[in-house]
């Protein structure tokens, strides 16, 4: 029975190509389907798994039906054709009902996932899991970001936090490179001089630099923080100075960075300092899927034994993009 099966599947993979068109690209990649548009600038293949493709002309070396007869320029041909083939990672292809859907809600959401673990002579897990998600409006934008981190080593935990912020930026007029902003945050942890940390800023900033492969962005405000389980105590009043940018190596890889300042003015000299960096790298345009690595810096002056004043944290996590 298992091999009949098997037998059917493959007769009607085989079938399935042999009734298919065919566009055979430059690289020597072939994608099969129904060819349903064929211009002088681009064919377009319905293709089983990738839905519509839309691929130009320069990257085309043949095109073929199975009775050898192409598709005329300016005109459509209907029907189904299921290929096996799987097209090369970096055809562009257009968007399916779903991706039309998101694009109209106006949010696009970034998911990172970093996991690690061992067993045997020692035991060990750690697992990373972070969300971004940005709403780009005419004159602003609604940024939200959550992240968590666990570690576990020997059956003892090691690392436990999660934080959470969102911020929304208002600009004067359409391509202003001034704005306006408001955010807030909430974090805790089981291994900083405080449980849980509520901090909330208003403030002005400017997009500097906003070059085509290199866009910073300066920011600088006003704000308050308070912190449960630490040795101080109350709402604190605090500053805001810092910046953010990417730089777009290339069309496959972008390195991001920031780094933000948080002086106390309850207490002068007092002060704490975010920072990090990352590195993304483009492995499948199709799923929408990036390798990242980075790091985040957390120095905070008024910590106090036993935690320290610094907290380093480094990732290599699976990127998927929605």
């Amino acid at each position: 029975m298992v091999q009949r099966c098997l037998l059917f599947v493959l007769m009607s993979s085989i079938a399935s190509v042999c009734i298919a068109d065919e566009v055979r690209l430059s690289n020597g990649d072939v994608l099969t389907g129904t060819i349903i548009e064929k211009t002088a600038a681009s064919t377009v293949i319905d293709h089983a798994v990738l839905g519509r493709v839309e691929i130009t002309s320069d990257r085309i070396a043949a095109t073929a039906t199975p009775d050898e007869i192409k598709v005329p320029v300016g005109e459509t041909k209907t029907g189904s054709g299921i290929g096996i083939h799987i097209a090369p990672l970096m055809i562009a292809a257009q968007d399916n009902g779903e991706a039309a859907a998101e694009d109209k809600s106006g949010w696009k959401s970034v998911i990172d996932i970093g996991i690690n673990g061992a067993t045997g002579n020692s035991e060990n897990v750690a697992f990373y899991g972070r969300i971004t998600s940005k709403k780009e409006e005419a004159m602003g934008a609604w940024i939200f970001d959550a992240a968590y981190r666990y570690a576990k080593s020997e059956g003892v935990s090691t690392q436990h936090d999660f934080t959470g912020g969102i911020r929304k930026d208002w600009r004067k007029e359409e391509g202003s490179p001034c704005f306006y902003f408001a955010d807030a945050r909430f974090d805790w942890s089981h291994f900083k001089a405080w449980q849980t940390r509520y901090s909330g800023h208003v403030g002005i900033g400017h997009d500097t630099i906003q070059d085509e492969n290199l866009k910073v962005t300066f920011k600088a405000g006003l704000g308050a923080v308070t912190e449960n389980g630490s040795a101080v105590d109350g709402v604190r009043a605090e500053g805001l100075l810092g910046f953010e940018g990417v730089w777009t190596i290339d069309e496959h890889q972008e390195f991001t960075f920031h780094s933000t300042a948080f002086p106390d003015f309850d207490e002068s000299g007092e002060w704490r300092f975010i920072s990090g960096i990352e590195w993304s790298m483009v492995i499948n345009t199709m799923k929408n899927a990036s390798l990242k690595i980075g790091a985040n810096h957390e120095h905070d002056t008024q910590a106090m034994r036993p935690t320290d004043k610094n907290d380093l944290f480094y990732y290599l996590a699976l990127s998927f993009e929605k």
